[in-house]
Protein backbone atom coordinates (compact mmCIF):
# COMPACT_ATOMS: atom_id res chain seq x y z
CA UNK A 1 0.00 0.00 0.00
CA UNK A 2 2.71 2.63 0.31
CA UNK A 3 3.85 1.49 -2.51
CA UNK A 4 1.07 2.50 -4.20
CA UNK A 5 0.51 5.81 -2.41
CA UNK A 6 4.07 6.60 -3.14
CA UNK A 7 3.54 6.15 -6.78
CA UNK A 8 0.14 8.30 -6.37
CA UNK A 9 2.40 11.26 -4.97
CA UNK A 10 4.71 11.34 -7.52
CA UNK A 11 2.28 11.21 -10.08
CA UNK A 12 0.78 13.87 -8.87
CA UNK A 13 4.04 15.76 -8.42
CA UNK A 14 4.93 14.81 -12.28
CA UNK A 15 1.50 15.65 -13.50
CA UNK A 16 1.97 19.42 -11.36
CA UNK A 17 5.31 19.80 -12.82
CA UNK A 18 3.99 19.06 -16.43
CA UNK A 19 1.15 20.90 -15.70
CA UNK A 20 3.57 24.37 -15.09
CA UNK A 21 5.66 23.38 -17.81
CA UNK A 22 2.61 23.32 -20.24
CA UNK A 23 1.50 27.11 -18.65
CA UNK A 24 5.04 28.67 -18.97
CA UNK A 25 5.61 27.38 -22.43
CA UNK A 26 2.40 28.51 -23.15
CA UNK A 27 3.03 31.93 -21.66
CA UNK A 28 6.07 31.90 -24.05
CA UNK A 29 4.19 31.26 -27.20
CA UNK A 30 1.42 33.89 -26.47
CA UNK A 31 4.44 36.47 -25.73
CA UNK A 32 6.15 35.46 -28.87
CA UNK A 33 3.49 35.66 -30.88
CA UNK A 34 2.21 39.11 -29.59
CA UNK A 35 5.95 40.23 -30.01
CA UNK A 36 6.26 38.65 -34.08
CA UNK A 37 2.67 40.72 -34.06
CA UNK A 38 3.87 44.02 -33.05
CA UNK A 39 6.85 43.57 -34.89
CA UNK A 40 4.96 43.05 -38.40
CA UNK A 41 2.90 45.85 -37.78
CA UNK A 42 5.83 47.97 -37.15
CA UNK A 43 7.31 46.52 -40.41
CA UNK A 44 4.28 47.06 -42.24
CA UNK A 45 4.07 50.66 -40.89
CA UNK A 46 7.54 51.63 -41.73
CA UNK A 47 7.44 50.29 -45.49
CA UNK A 48 4.19 52.00 -46.02
CA UNK A 49 5.81 55.24 -44.44
CA UNK A 50 8.45 55.03 -47.14
CA UNK A 51 6.57 53.55 -50.31
CA UNK A 52 4.43 57.09 -49.41
CA UNK A 53 7.57 59.07 -49.24
CA UNK A 54 8.78 57.98 -51.84
CA UNK A 55 5.73 58.19 -54.23
CA UNK A 56 5.51 61.99 -53.21
CA UNK A 57 8.92 62.18 -54.54
CA UNK A 58 8.31 60.80 -57.53
CA UNK A 59 5.03 63.26 -57.85
CA UNK A 60 7.00 66.11 -57.03
CA UNK A 61 10.04 64.90 -59.55
CA UNK A 62 6.94 64.59 -62.37
CA UNK A 63 5.78 67.76 -61.51
CA UNK A 64 9.25 69.25 -61.87
CA UNK A 65 9.93 67.64 -65.15
CA UNK A 66 6.04 68.71 -66.92
CA UNK A 67 7.09 72.36 -65.85
CA UNK A 68 10.76 71.98 -67.38
CA UNK A 69 8.60 70.32 -70.52
CA UNK A 70 6.75 72.87 -70.55
CA UNK A 71 9.40 75.87 -70.24
CA UNK A 72 11.13 73.96 -72.67
CA UNK A 73 8.75 73.49 -75.33
CA UNK A 74 7.77 77.84 -74.62
CA UNK A 75 11.99 78.01 -75.17
CA UNK A 76 11.50 75.74 -78.51
CA UNK A 77 8.55 77.36 -79.72
CA UNK A 78 10.11 80.74 -79.41
CA UNK A 79 13.49 79.53 -80.60
CA UNK A 80 11.43 78.27 -84.11
CA UNK A 81 9.23 81.60 -84.62
CA UNK A 82 12.68 83.59 -84.18
CA UNK A 83 14.62 81.39 -86.70
CA UNK A 84 11.48 81.65 -89.08
CA UNK A 85 12.03 85.41 -88.56
CA UNK A 86 15.26 85.76 -89.16
CA UNK A 87 15.08 83.48 -92.49
CA UNK A 88 12.29 86.30 -93.58
CA UNK A 89 14.83 88.88 -92.77
CA UNK A 90 17.53 86.98 -94.60
CA UNK A 91 15.44 86.76 -97.98
CA UNK A 92 14.73 90.50 -97.63
CA UNK A 93 18.40 91.10 -97.18
CA UNK A 94 19.33 89.18 -100.16
CA UNK A 95 16.12 90.66 -102.52
CA UNK A 96 17.15 94.20 -101.45
CA UNK A 97 20.62 93.64 -102.06
CA UNK A 98 19.89 91.69 -105.44
CA UNK A 99 17.76 95.05 -106.03
CA UNK A 100 21.01 96.90 -105.02
CA UNK A 101 23.38 94.94 -107.77
CA UNK A 102 20.37 95.36 -110.12
CA UNK A 103 20.30 98.73 -109.96
CA UNK A 104 24.51 99.34 -110.14
CA UNK A 105 24.37 97.50 -113.13
CA UNK A 106 21.88 99.24 -114.80
CA UNK A 107 23.76 102.20 -113.74
CA UNK A 108 26.89 101.42 -114.88
CA UNK A 109 25.14 100.13 -118.67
Amino acid sequence: MLTINALKVENEQLLENAESEIKRMSEFVDKFTSDAEANKIKIVTDFEQKLASERAKGEEAKRQLAIEKGDIELKYTMLVKEAEALKQENMSLSLAKSDAMQKQIEMFE
